[in-house]
């Protein structure tokens, strides 16, 4: 088949990734962005085997209650 006159031809780098081949960049950001999880998993991973008993821990909510500005009574928990 033919080509149109108007063809937009987009030229691609397609080198090995040793040498800085297409997209580079990205592919350094997302090995970065990949070791935020990694490194929050080995933290609670380290602190709930050095802690089992944090496993089981229960908190009771706490409410605050206060009058807001035009005297109603507000409660919030925290």
């Amino acid at each position: 088949m033919g080509q149109t006159t108007r063809t937009t031809k987009l030229l691609l780098d397609l080198s090995t990734q040793e040498k800085g081949g297409a997209n580079a960049g990205k592919r350094e950001y997302l090995a970065a962005t990949g070791e935020i999880p990694n490194a929050a998993r080995r933290f609670y991973l380290d602190f709930f085997l050095a802690y089992p008993d944090k496993l089981t821990d229960r908190t009771s909510p706490q409410v605050i209650t206060h009058q807001n500005a035009a005297g109603a009574r507000v409660c919030r928990r925290i």
